[in-house]
């Protein structure tokens, strides 16, 4: 991705998250979101997640560039955490149907 789009996004994830959680109908619940410390800027996120309605729970996990989350939202089948990183903020998302971190950047 360039970096005007990457930009652009990471302004849109902060501004309005929201706006995409009460427009889309939520599907997705994700529990005991944390971040484990493994040195000074190299961390785990970890959550619980499981489809509304349905018992089966997974763990989700994934090392990420945060000092700290801030905050997360589900827009559809994607899991989007901002938090701190440094100086800077980042965003990391998860495809919550393939399990999987699928990108993430600094803004």
């Amino acid at each position: 991705m360039n970096r005007k789009f990457q930009s652009l996004f990471c302004g849109f994830l902060i501004a309005v998250p929201w706006a995409l959680a009460n427009t889309s109908p939520v599907a997705w619940k994700i529990e005991r979101a944390t971040l484990t410390s493994h040195s000074q800027m190299a961390r785990s996120f970890a959550a619980s997640v499981s489809r509304i309605g349905q018992a089966k729970t997974f763990e989700l996990s994934a090392s990420v560039p945060m000092t700290k989350v801030e905050d997360y939202f589900v827009s559809g089948n994607k899991l989007a955490v901002i938090g701190e990183a440094g100086g800077a903020s980042a965003v990391v998302v998860f495809d919550l149907t393939r399990r999987q971190k699928t990108d993430w950047f600094y803004c």
